[in-house]
């Protein structure tokens, strides 16, 4: 028997309401998709931090520099004014020793900056008192030693390759010998490798003083996907110098394939 217009049009009412349901989730899914891509970045970050216990003068630091293919953009960006947080009384420049740059700071005078420890609160409370100011040296009200950080940043629109950096992304002293090894350094995920680095530290201080830097350089790959996803790599060395000046020797930890790929 032929089925009447009768049925036919309850079909037809029927699959209506599925035909509009998958459009929209085909209209959801594209514009999620849309929308990770449209927030995709890829970013390269080199930041230098130092820290002293009191004022040093005549200071001198010369500090390894991230390279890639014989050019060091993120440490020029810095020397040129394109960086943040550089002391108005600090020289910046690129000085190249026995065929390596690096950033040579320089400085009549550094002093420190000690603040007061932190006062927890809760939620709807506010500070009780007025904060005590900034200390040039350690007091029991103002123990807290801030040390000084200075840095640049770079946006690009290719892809970081942050699996395999070596000879494609900027590190310290490409050229030198990398030794992987069990990483160290949580989350446990991703390959490590140290290798060595030189750097200089000259100043002279009426008082003992200890000394310490950071040097990092990175580069990270995000996406939003209902959330913030990342996948980067890392080259950093923490030198404790102590009273130690002159030439120094350290170990720079390069962790690669870190995070979440796409």
């Amino acid at each position: 028997m032929t089925p009447g217009p009768g049925k036919d049009r309850r079909w037809i009412l029927l699959l209506i309401p599925l035909i509009i349901l998958g459009a929209g989730v085909g209209w959801i899914i594209f514009l999620f998709g849309h929308g990770a891509r449209e927030s995709e970045g890829h970013d390269y970050q080199y930041s230098i931090t130092l820290s002293y216990t009191t004022t040093i003068e005549n200071a001198t630091f010369l500090l390894p520099v991230p390279e890639m293919n014989g050019t060091s953009l993120l440490a020029d960006m810095l020397v040129n004014g394109n960086g943040y947080g550089v002391p108005a009384d600090w020289n910046l420049s690129l000085e190249t020793v026995n065929g390596t740059p690096l950033l040579a700071i320089r400085a009549a005078r550094m002093v420190p900056d000690y603040h007061e420890p932190p006062i927890p609160l809760e939620p709807g409370e506010s500070p009780a008192g007025t904060p005590l100011p900034t200390a040039t040296e350690y007091t029991e009200e103002t123990p807290v030693l801030i040390p000084k950080t200075i840095g640049a940043t770079l946006r690009t629109d290719v892809p970081v390759d942050t699996r395999n950096p070596l000879a494609r992304e900027p590190v310290f002293f490409p050229g030198g010998q990398f030794t992987p090894r069990p990483k160290t350094t949580p989350p446990y995920e991703g390959v490590e490798s140290i290798h060595p680095v030189r750097l200089y530290v000259s100043y002279t201080a009426d008082h003992p003083v200890s000394v310490s830097l950071v040097a990092r350089v990175s580069g990270t790959n995000s996406i939003w996907r209902g959330g913030w996803t990342f996948n980067t790599y890392e080259d950093l060395v923490i030198v404790e110098a102590g009273n130690r000046t002159g030439w120094l020797e350290a170990d720079a930890i390069l962790v690669s394939g870190e995070g979440v790929y796409w």
